[in-house]
């Protein structure tokens, strides 16, 4: 289904100058699909464009039509700059050394 819909996008942009396109699956984990979309443009201006809309387009497509394909991401909210940490809201710097001694 995301093929067909990639290939009747790709036939009605006037970016796409009809030499090449490819939609491939290149990865998968339990959780996700990592899927690669690709089309030739006549130009690099025009290649940066298409690239946006395609991927705007099937972003669209997938959240309209198979919502229950995107991930759902929980996102706790940090505290505000003058919110005094707690038990349940972590010191921001505190997280900070601790991600910069994961790193280095």
């Amino acid at each position: 289904m995301l093929r067909k819909e990639f290939d009747a996008f790709l036939a009605m942009n006037p970016l796409w100058d009809g030499e090449g396109s490819a939609l491939q699956v290149v990865d998968t984990t339990p959780s996700t699909i990592v899927v690669r979309a690709l089309a030739t443009s006549a130009n690099a201006d025009d290649a940066f464009e298409l690239r946006c809309q395609l991927r705007e387009h099937l972003v669209a497509y997938i959240r309209e039509n198979h919502p229950h394909a995107l991930p759902r991401v929980s996102v706790s909210q940090l505290p505000g700059p003058h919110a005094e940490p707690g038990p349940s809201s972590p010191d921001p710097h505190r997280r900070q050394r601790h991600r910069s001694t994961d790193i280095g």
